[in-house]
């Protein structure tokens, strides 16, 4: 029978689980410590992110163009090469590809000069990279590139794939695991909009699957802000926040699509997943942003969305994280047309939250016209709405909530209205976050990353918050993280009771359960800014209290903004300012970004590569007891060291025989530019 840790750890779907579970199958007697040392981690982690404390913030590398960071590892490109470091890991060596070598190698023909075309790196996972590479020219082609780098015990130095692309890379994206690849493009369809493919490739036999994906009015073209894909266990997840083109609509759902990786014609699909009704307020669709994560205690997809509204019309916005999980039922089985099988064009779709359409002419909530139409009428609710004579039956719109039908007026004969009620939204599925009482906020420009933990309970934004020489009077960018977090408030006790479930006055039913839990900041005073400002700085205030000496200020104001002041004011590339073009991406671990970084005239403008570590398992940088190990390499290999030799055992006539494998010219490893470049900071706990 397991242990009370072992079965909590069963539900929590995170790298110190599994490594414990791990550690613990290879243990003769069962014992209870890497569970214990795992839950401890996983406290410790959601707590520093929590509170806004990191454990440690390094310079990682330069590079020259963008990169990726995904499942811990970070991939980047520099000075030609495409560099690989697990961080997670700690890894004191990267995996450094040559990109002209590589391509030489891999296409066939291969191009005259490779360096002028276009690499792109799409999308990371179990150890392999998907790339892009488009040869310069007018119809050129273009490649999908899939490299094994030998990361999480893959073999590495392999180009799994060289498929070539034909059409469009317009918006290109690519997601994958171990076995199965599937790139999506952005095409023109008949009616002149844009419709999304996807595409599958077995990364085994390096197949091409036998159908392509085109999910029916599947709408969105901003990626992870009205639109976003993932791949979880053995599908394929497409989400978008859209259901048709520039129409008036009563109420907003979330359309999803999913297809087994091994099976693109088991195409499934929910396209009426409650978001919103559209007279909760208007949206600033520049705050927008949209994502699928899972949940670490149940393994399952969150929807995870955080918007700016005016709600109900008010004068101020209000920023709110939005979560809910992923409906576990979908449709039943569709075409890869997103047509229900078994069904004709005409007919109508499955109410997919819950209630049949197969009464309706149009996507009207059934259960907002009980009693059903009687024969020959029409649920049609743009000509009622919109006709001369409103022949529409009285009791059908007399049906609609008062607040829902001011949007009446504003539809057209072209538009087809959906309806659905209103759902309640659990407490714990909904973060407000900043609102006109928030004591300090960043515009959107100076807003570089905006990300949400669910299991921290915490949103967590890079901000560029600007400070002024006290001397010279110079204003200079200052990098910065702005946490805000919330912590679930005690049970609500009445004459020294805890109080029971409760009514709902407007229904007379209880509540349903958790919708009487209660948050509240975890801070009272505001979201948290770290670094702080120093004691004498006019900014300080309640929400940044110092824990860091001035010494510490310093070494990590030079670290999370590598450019520094500007010299005496003047202008050019070593005066740039370190936020006026930040790319950042995160996880529940870390934060890594990229920002310019001085570099002298008539060359390529660098970007250092800068880390932001919660994880105290992350040992960049090393503990202090373990500095002296960093000073001892300093210098990259010697380019004539580019090959090498991998010790591979292989199985002859029932033995085992170390076999001398030659690893590929483009493909090498050498020691992580974070250990040569040696500027990071780590707590003292």
């Amino acid at each position: 029978m397991p242990n009370t840790r072992e079965a909590q750890l069963a539900r929590m779907y995170t790298k110190e689980a599994q490594l414990a579970h791990i550690e613990n199958r290879h243990k003769r007697h069962k014992v209870d410590r890497p569970y214990r040392a795992a839950l401890q981690k996983i406290h410790t982690r959601h707590q520093a992110y929590a509170t806004a404390s990191p454990v440690s913030a390094a310079i990682l590398s330069y590079s020259s163009a963008s990169f990726l960071y995904s499942d811990g590892v970070l991939c980047y490109q520099s000075e030609g090469h495409v560099r690989v470091l697990d961080i997670h890991a700690s890894a004191s060596k990267e995996c450094v590809i040559n990109i002209s070598s590589l391509i030489i190698s891999t296409i066939s023909p291969p191009p005259k000069n490779p360096r002028t075309g276009r690499f792109t790196l799409l999308n990371y996972s179990h150890g392999i990279i998907a790339c892009l590479y488009q040869s310069k020219g007018l119809n050129a082609p273009a490649y999908l590139l899939a490299i094994d780098v030998g990361i999480g015990g893959t073999k590495p130095g392999r180009c799994i794939l060289a498929f070539p692309i034909e059409g469009t890379t317009n918006k290109m994206i690519a997601r994958h695991n171990d076995k199965y690849l599937y790139f999506g493009t952005h095409n023109l369809d008949e009616e002149g909009h844009r419709e999304w493919c996807f595409t599958g490739i077995n990364l085994v036999d390096g197949s091409r699957m036998d159908a392509q994906v085109k999910p029916n009015k599947f709408i969105g073209s901003d990626i992870n802000s009205n639109v976003t894909f993932t791949i979880h266990g053995s599908y394929f997840y497409a989400l978008s926040s859209q259901r048709c083109f520039e129409e008036v609509d009563y109420t907003s759902c979330y359309h999803c699509v999913r297809f087994l990786l091994s099976d693109p014609l088991e195409v499934e699909i929910r396209d009426k997943i409650w978001r919103r009704q559209h007279t909760e307020g208007p949206i600033n669709d520049l705050w927008t942003d949209l994502r699928l994560l899972p949940d670490e205690r149940t393994g399952e997809l969150l929807i995870v969305e955080a918007r700016r509204e005016w709600r109900k019309g008010a004068p101020q916005t209000q920023r709110t994280y939005y979560m809910q999980p992923l409906p576990p039922a979908f449709a039943p089985g569709t075409d890869n047309t997103g047509t229900p099988l078994g069904s004709s064009p005409q007919q109508s779709p499955v109410d997919l939250s819950g209630s049949s359409d197969s009464s309706l002419t149009n996507n009207v909530d059934a259960e907002m016209l009980d009693p059903p139409a009687e024969e020959g009428e029409t649920a049609n609710l743009a000509t009622q709405h919109t006709s001369a004579s409103h022949t529409a039956s009285p009791r059908r719109l007399h049906d609609l909530p008062e607040e829902d039908r001011q949007i009446e007026p504003l539809l057209r004969k072209t538009d087809a209205p959906h309806y659905q009620k209103e759902r309640p939204r659990l407490p714990r599925y909904v973060h407000e976050g900043d609102n006109a009482l928030t004591k300090r906020t960043f515009i959107l420009a100076r807003t570089k990353l905006r990300a949400y933990n669910p299991a921290a309970n915490a949103f967590l934004d890079l901000v560029d918050d600007p400070v002024t020489d006290p001397i010279t009077h110079a204003t200079r960018s200052r990098l910065r993280i702005r946490v805000g977090a919330r912590k679930l408030k005690p049970p609500a006790r009445k004459e020294g009771f805890l109080k029971g479930p409760g009514i709902d006055e407007r229904t007379g039913e209880a509540f349903e359960e958790g919708m009487q839990e209660e948050y509240e900041p975890l801070n009272p005073d505001g979201p948290i800014l770290w670094p702080p400002s120093p004691p004498s700085s006019p900014r300080m205030g309640p929400t940044q209290v110092p824990s860091i000496d001035e010494a510490e200020l310093t070494l990590l104001t030079n670290i999370l903004n590598p450019t520094g002041p500007p010299s005496s004011g003047q202008a050019g590339p070593m005066a740039v300012s370190p936020a006026a073009d930040v790319h950042a991406l995160s996880d529940a671990h870390c934060v890594v970004y990229s920002t310019p970084y001085p570099t002298p005239p008539g060359q390529k403008q660098k970007r250092a590569l800068v880390l932001i570590n919660f994880d105290a398992a992350v040992g960049i940088p090393r503990p202090a007891d373990n500095a002296a190990e960093l000073t001892e390499v300093q210098k990259p290999p010697a380019a004539e060291k580019e090959n090498f030799l991998l010790q591979e055992t292989v199985g002859v006539s029932g033995q085992q025989e170390p076999m001398e494998i030659e690893r590929p010219r483009w493909w090498r490893e050498e020691p992580a530019r974070w250990v040569s470049v040696g500027l990071g900071w780590r707590a003292h706990r």
